[in-house]
Parts: C-alpha cells; sequence; structure tokens
C-alpha cells in the first residue's frame, strides 16, 4: 500500500478522536492521565509492573497518545515487503479471520482493515476481527474505531468480534485456545512484555503455539526497548511448536504533522509531555508448519 495510504490512515485516525479530546473537560483530563501512563511505562521500563488500565482515564489517554502511532506503525509492519506482509500471501483465500490478543482500542483492525484493501480491493469478501483483552476498551473503540470502520461492517466486509478475558487466568484459556484455533492470523501487540512473570509469559506463548492450525502465522510486535523484547526477538528460535519465519528491528518516523489540537493544546511540552513522533519496532512472525 503507499506511504499516502498510511499517513491518511494517520490523519483519519487522529480526526476521530478529535472531538473527544478538545473537550475541555476531557482535555484537562488527559492531561494529567498521559502524564500518568508515561510515568508507568517509565517504571515498566525499569522492571516494575506495567499499567493495569482498570481506570478509564488511563485507558483514554492511552487512545490519544498512543492509539494513531500504534495503527500507523502496525500498517507498516504488514505493508512493508521487508517486513510481516511478505509472509502473508491471501490471494488464494475470499475470507480472513484474525484474533487480536491485548487488543486494547483496536490499532491493528484499522491497520489490517487498510492494508487488506489496499492490497487485495474486493477480492477478499470478508475479514473477521476477534478483539480480546483484559478490559473493557468499548467505549474507547466508540471514539477512535467504530466511527472508522462503520461502513465495512454495515456492507459485510468486516465483522467484529469483542471479548474480555485474562490471558493469563486458567479460566480463559480455554477462550484463547478456541479463538486461536479458528483463526489464520494471530496477533499479539505489546503485550508479552506487559505480563507480570517469565512463567506467564512462556505459559500464554505455549498454549497460542500449540492452538495455532496448520499454516496460520502468529506476529508478535512491541516498542524494542520495552523489557528486553528487542531480545526475546533475538533468541526467537527457543520458541516450540512454531517455525519462526522472520523476525527484524526498525526505527520509524511519522511522516506528517502531529495535529495541533494534541502538540498545542494537549502535549504541548509545558509539563515535559510531547507527542511521540518516531517509534523503534521489533517484530516476529511465527507459522504452524505440516509436520508440528
Amino acid at each position: 500500500m503507499p506511504r499516502n495510504d498510511r499517513v491518511e490512515l494517520w490523519k483519519a485516525t487522529h480526526n476521530a478522536l478529535q472531538h473527544f479530546a478538545t473537550d475541555q473537560k476531557n482535555a484537562e483530563s488527559l492531561r494529567v492521565n498521559i502524564g500518568r501512563l508515561r510515568n508507568l511505562y517509565e517504571e515498566m521500563a525499569s522492571g516494575l509492573s506495567s499499567p493495569k488500565f482498570a481506570e478509564d482515564g488511563l485507558r483514554d489517554a492511552y487512545m490519544v497518545a498512543y492509539h494513531p502511532g500504534h495503527a500507523f506503525m502496525t500498517h507498516y509492519v504488514l505493508d512493508t515487503d521487508q517486513y510481516v506482509g511478505r509472509h502473508l500471501d491471501l490471494d488464494e483465500r475470499r475470507t480472513l479471520t484474525v484474533t487480536v490478543l491485548g487488543a486494547g482500542c483496536g490499532a491493528e483492525t484499522l491497520a489490517l482493515m487498510a492494508w487488506v484493501k489496499g492490497k487485495y480491493g474486493s477480492s477478499l469478501n470478508g475479514l473477521t476481527v476477534n478483539l480480546l483483552d483484559i478490559q473493557d476498551w468499548a467505549s474507547q473503540r466508540n471514539i477512535g474505531l467504530v466511527p472508522l470502520i462503520r461502513e465495512d461492517i454495515s456492507s459485510g466486509r468486516l465483522k467484529l468480534n469483542e471479548f474480555q478475558a485474562d490471558v493469563c487466568s486458567p479460566i480463559d484459556r480455554n477462550l484463547i485456545i478456541e479463538l486461536v484455533q479458528m483463526s489464520d492470523l494471530v496477533f499479539c501487540p505489546a503485550l508479552l512484555t506487559e505480563l507480570a512473570s517469565d512463567q506467564d509469559r512462556s505459559s500464554l506463548l505455549t498454549t497460542i503455539c500449540s492452538s495455532l492450525r496448520v499454516g496460520a502465522k502468529l506476529v508478535i510486535v512491541d516498542q524494542s526497548l520495552v523489557n528486553n523484547f528487542d531480545s526475546f526477538v533475538g533468541n526467537a528460535h527457543h520458541i516450540q511448536q512454531v517455525a519462526v519465519l522472520d523476525g527484524g528491528r526498525f526505527t520509524l518516523a511519522i511522516q506528517d504533522q502531529i495535529p495541533v489540537w494534541l502538540s498545542r493544546g494537549i502535549m504541548d511540552g509545558s509539563d515535559g509531555l510531547i507527542p511521540r513522533s518516531k517509534y523503534t519496532w521489533s517484530w516476529l512472525i511465527c507459522e504452524s508448519p505440516k509436520d508440528a
């Protein structure tokens, strides 16, 4: 997909957020909670626990400060020939089922829909996306996701299923297995690094990899320097039950302006907060082989 389409995705995502974010009451709350969220991420980088997003205020802060950038970066990972996209050949398929574990606001859905439209046009009859997260992101998705995909849902091109479950809970494990087994593609965006322990990460990864159907792909993406994720990608050959197809690291600057309402109205630098304009991500794509 051309770079211009990715820039349009960046603009459209911010446009969807503008009315909510520029309301005076919301703007004041966002400034406070974006600062809190940045502090929590800094603590996580120092080895402390990750943000839990149990509060609406923190979920709103994530939606405004991170959601557009994550949609932009996910599209880049999918669309650029030397990354994940070159391993996803869907030309012979008429439908595609994707499960996103740790889905948050739904940035991956926006990126997937834009990528599918750009690459396959009308040849792909249906995209089903299962969004799973431990928290209830319905309010944020109704602002930053649903308005951008409403036509795709009403036309039948996109079906969205939402689940609230804990990927580390034995109670919810059967749901995780069921969703993975029905999927052509499983996304784990910024999920493994936010789990509390190595045991939780290992257990979830084992569950996913053992549940993938033959030929299905697993994509794991996150910021490179968060909780040694770059090292995890570099040692991916240790992952059992799947074939590691590829992985790597890249740095990408956002190729468009930060909206004025965000850079001057909410994250204006007066409290040390400025919008992110560059990301360094690592990524990994695995496949369930025929002889697994």
